[in-house]
């Protein structure tokens, strides 16, 4: 279990690209954000509260002494378990900074990947949490004082799982039209093998290929829908950084295979980073590894839900016994 902990995760705003009648819900069962799930786990009997901003302004009690608050302005927020001993700032944005003061004592964590890994603004923090290996070497170097550690980000094992279904597709693809740039929707359309077939998972883009099915479907059906799939890609730019995708997949037992280029934590997560040259090539032959348990082993054994669990708490139990000793 680890030394008691009573943790405030500031988790940003509320989603822009999904209505929030998709993001509300009423237990943990039904939650679908991986940091909300992360910090439950993590507090596993101590006290959290998780901060969204954005409206309707609300609260949900997953279990006494965790809940789930949206509000207006985050800055305006009030810890109702007395004072946090951890502050997790996940992206690092502005809005938080105000919270952050108001907790001189708590051990403030910043988790910003993507361009935002880097702290900017507020810089008073004790542990800096990166997902990618040049994010760890960079971090390092403008914050030689403070540690930088690796954060494991799993996929919700509530929802994301294998389920016994028909494969019918040889390829996975998971990127909304509204990112087409950062997920590569392009090339993706414009080179696909016209004698494969595709499931792409998201918002329809303005593009269409005779091998390519769209769909858009709610979180809780998209288990379903990717384990109909062989072999999953990430073909995305380099703003990215661990992509959420990737471990959805996984931990559905897919296969995964990405550009060499996108940053994650390759000595981790066991996919098959490929130049572009050699992408749809390697998807192809990857197609005839029908050994899906053996991948969904691999996911549990180093980065399933409890595993990323113990790997955070450890981190964070280092960084409040080095803040003691200086």
């Amino acid at each position: 279990m680890g030394v008691a902990l009573r943790l405030l995760l500031l988790r940003g705003s509320v989603c822009k690209d999904r209505p929030w009648t998709e993001i509300e819900h009423k237990s943990i069962e039904e939650e679908d954000c991986i940091y909300v799930q992360m910090a439950y786990h993590l507090t596993e009997g101590n006290y959290g509260e998780v901060w969204l901003q954005g409206k309707p302004t609300r609260s949900v009690t997953y279990r006494p002494g965790f809940h789930v608050r949206w509000m207006k302005k985050i800055k305006h927020g009030h810890f109702l378990g007395g004072k946090p001993d951890v502050v997790i700032a996940r992206g690092g944005f502005p809005m938080y900074d105000d919270v952050l003061k108001k907790f001189p004592k708590a051990l403030k964590v910043r988790y910003g990947a993507g361009q935002r890994f880097l702290p900017s603004g507020f810089t008073d923090y004790q542990l800096l949490l990166v997902d990618a290996t040049t994010q760890l070497i960079t971090a390092k170097k403008m914050f030689p004082k403070i540690p930088v550690e690796f954060i494991l980000k799993p996929a919700p094992d509530n929802l994301i799982y294998p389920v016994d279904v028909p494969k019918k597709y040889d390829v996975c693809y998971i990127a909304n039209a509204t990112q087409e740039k950062i997920k590569g929707i392009k090339w993706v359309y414009k080179t696909f093998p016209k004698d494969m077939t595709m499931l792409h998972l998201g918002f329809k883009p303005k593009r269409n290929h005779p091998g390519i099915r769209q769909k858009r479907v709610l979180r809780h059906e998209i288990a379903k829908q990717i384990s109909q799939c062989k072999v999953g890609i990430i073909p995305y730019d380099t703003i990215d950084s661990m992509p959420r995708a990737m471990v959805e997949m996984m931990a559905c037992g897919l296969p995964v295979v990405t550009f060499e280029s996108v940053r994650y934590w390759k000595e981790r997560y066991p996919a098959y980073p490929v130049p572009i040259s050699h992408f749809w090539e390697t998807v192809r032959s990857l197609t005839q590894d029908q050994d899906y348990e053996a991948n969904r082993q691999k996911y549990v054994d180093t980065l399933s839900m409890p595993k990323a669990v113990e790997h955070l708490r450890k981190v964070i139990e280092d960084a409040r016994a080095y803040q003691r000793t200086v």
